[in-house]
């Protein structure tokens, strides 16, 4: 027996990991000790194997202490260097990074466990910028408190995502940066470079009235958008429901009657006919904002 070792099947195992370690079968009386980690199947007096999963990265080991065939107690250990194996990562992306004041927004918080061990009890804040007020939080594992601002995830495993999801109201001053971060694991993730995630939003002061009716009667004539004039470098676009061009003009300002000024699927000079269009109003520093508008005649 003394020279039968305990045999694993992993010789380098990873925090949270289910290990299993065997001596030699058809002994009684085992006796398994574990140090720095729990036992979690097997192990019993008769068991010749047991599984462990490891509490902490560092130095645990294996004993075990059993009768053999000839009446004599034999003793065996095995020291085990036990390694995080795991990296937790994390992405922010959101709906609409040029929403108008006033809009709802979506961000998308998602952590990743990238390696081969588990987590637990990992802690993300989020915390909500002055630029905004919250309208809902969600999680597809754990809970986030909207009054302290964290997601505690209580267990991660490897290989898996969850994700945070976020809606606010974008205000009308603040700070629009959007940061989530990795603040604290079990164990603690070794590679902090990919903790933190930000999204970055840039609201813009345009406010689009979807209905005219040009009859000339002097109300509610003219395609209006508000804000337009903070943006002189504007290029205005607007196109059927065939995907033509009808309308262009850069430097828009608030003038259009519902008049083609593209040749193409109608005369230059012709009156648009009622219907729904679809606009493509770029700013000058390549923001896009795009919608429809209908002509009601």
């Amino acid at each position: 027996d003394a020279l039968v070792p305990i045999t694993t099947t992993d010789d380098t195992p990873c925090v949270f990991q289910g290990i299993t370690y065997s001596v030699a079968n058809g002994k009684s009386n085992y006796v398994w000790t574990i140090t720095n980690g729990k036992i979690t199947s097997g192990g019993g007096n008769a068991d010749g194997s047991v599984t462990v999963s490891w509490s902490d990265i560092g130095q645990g080991k294996v004993q075990v202490t059993y009768v053999n065939t000839c009446n004599d107690t034999t003793t065996k250990s095995l020291n085990v260097n036990v390694a995080t194996c795991s990296d937790l990562t994390i992405t922010n992306t959101v709906s609409n990074p040029t929403p108008n004041f006033g809009d709802q927004i979506t961000f998308t918080i998602t952590v990743n466990n990238v390696g081969q061990g588990n987590f637990i009890n990992t802690i993300v804040s989020e915390l909500i910028p002055s630029g905004y007020d919250l309208v809902s939080a969600s999680t597809s594992a754990g809970t986030y408190d909207p009054k302290t601002q964290l997601w505690t995830i209580p267990t991660l495993n490897a290989g898996q995502s969850v994700t945070l999801t976020v809606v606010v109201e974008v205000l009308q001053s603040g700070n629009y940066l959007n940061v989530a971060t990795i603040e604290i694991s079990t164990p603690l993730d070794v590679d902090a470079a990919n903790n933190s995630a930000s999204a970055t939003v840039e609201p813009i002061c345009l406010t689009v009235y979807n209905e005219f009716t040009p009859n000339n009667d002097g109300a509610n004539d003219l395609f209006r958008i508000d804000c337009i004039e903070s943006y002189p470098n504007n290029e205005l676009k607007v196109y059927n429901r065939y995907g033509a061009l009808v309308y262009s003009k850069q430097h828009y300002e608030n003038d259009w009657d519902g008049t083609a000024n593209v040749s193409g699927v109608i005369n230059r000079g012709d009156m648009l006919p009622t219907g729904t269009y679809f606009y493509v109003i770029s700013i000058g520093d390549g923001t896009v904002k795009k919608g429809w508008v209908s002509i009601m005649r």
